[in-house]
């Protein structure tokens, strides 16, 4: 499934998840107008999408076909013990981002279709003794269905003091 989820900013440190959507359908230009259609519709002001999947094709279709400049890509690569000491991959550290504002109360998520994924995640440890989400590959594996809403909010967590303004 293709999610979306959108979050506010409510105060300094305060946040809500007010959108949420998800569909099946995985064709390129159906994907490519709901998202564009979602995020006029919402007036997001900045949107990212899975770019290690299939959202490679939106973005780009967005991005370089429709030269829009508020859509960037999320990427999920390995990340050396040098750049980050603590989290295997860019995910996981974004994972432990909102794990600390949920315990912070500085989000607000009432979705249970989010919540219960959230609760699905788990993580293992890599050869540098870092924090690494276990895939989704092991999580099908394992029974659990894909945590396409959590990836979306984790996703959207990355964002989080990236949106400048012009003045």
């Amino acid at each position: 499934k293709c999610a979306c989820v959108g979050i506010q900013q409510m105060g300094a440190l305060h946040w809500i998840v007010y959108y949420i959507d998800q569909w099946d359908k995985k064709d390129l230009n159906y994907t490519t107008g709901r998202i564009l259609m979602t995020t006029n519709e919402q007036r997001f002001d900045k949107s990212i999408i899975d770019e290690d999947g299939i959202g490679a094709g939106p973005l780009d279709t967005l991005n370089k076909g429709r030269g829009l400049q508020n859509y960037i890509g999320f990427r999920n690569p390995s990340l050396s013990y040098q750049d980050n000491q603590f989290y295997s991959n860019n995910r996981t550290d974004n994972v432990y981002k909102l794990k600390d504002l949920i315990l912070k109360g500085h989000i607000h998520i009432t979705d249970d279709a989010l919540l219960n994924e959230l609760e699905t995640l788990k993580y293992t440890f890599d050869h540098n003794q870092r924090r690494i989400l276990i895939s989704k590959d092991k999580m099908r594996k394992e029974g659990v269905k894909s945590p396409n809403l959590a990836d979306s909010l984790i996703m959207a967590i990355s964002l989080i003091g990236e949106v400048d303004y012009k003045q």
